[in-house]
């Protein structure tokens, strides 16, 4: 399966150099495609993830992404049968964002494709190097929309300060 690598049109907005590394992606967890919905879900419940991608043993290269939510919705919730194989369950033809995007590529491409998950492409080969979530991107944008606005409070100490 191809990975699929988009770059979003910068003329729409300004960019802010929020990369995918200032996004701290998650570390890549990957599971064959013939592991069990069970090993699926054990491994994303002890590594506290909500992804694996999906590879062949012995490389880096993506056959897919299964999610927390595709083991409920396609996998175990539905009365499927026990067993139900990760390659069942997972979509296929990743999107990736390349560890040089702006957080607004990265959102855009999210938008476009309905997923919280991203993963991160880069290195040799475009490997994918780590997952950035929808989360992630708005803890990012909160934390700097909060230093924004903080910048009225600091005008007013400095002239405060300066007439007193």
């Amino acid at each position: 399966m191809a990975i699929a690598r988009e770059t979003v049109s910068s003329n729409a907005r300004p960019r802010v150099c929020f990369n995918a590394f200032k996004l701290e992606p998650e570390k890549l967890v990957t599971i064959r495609p013939d592991a069990t919905l069970g090993e699926a879900a054990e491994l994303m419940r002890r590594k506290h993830l909500g992804d694996l991608i999906v590879t062949r043993e012995g490389t880096e290269f993506p056959l897919g992404i299964v999610t927390d939510r595709d083991l409920t919705i396609r996998g175990l919730g539905g009365g499927a049968p026990s067993d139900l194989r990760v390659r069942d369950v997972m979509s296929g033809g990743v999107v990736c964002a390349r560890e040089t995007d702006d957080v607004f590529a990265m959102i855009e491409l999210m938008r476009k494709h309905g997923i919280a998950r991203l993963p991160v492409c880069g290195g040799k080969g475009d490997r994918i190097v780590g997952v950035v979530t929808a989360r992630r991107a708005i803890r990012l944008l909160a934390r700097a929309l909060e230093d924004l606005s903080s910048i009225g409070d600091r005008q007013q100490a400095r002239e405060h300060e300066r007439h007193h």
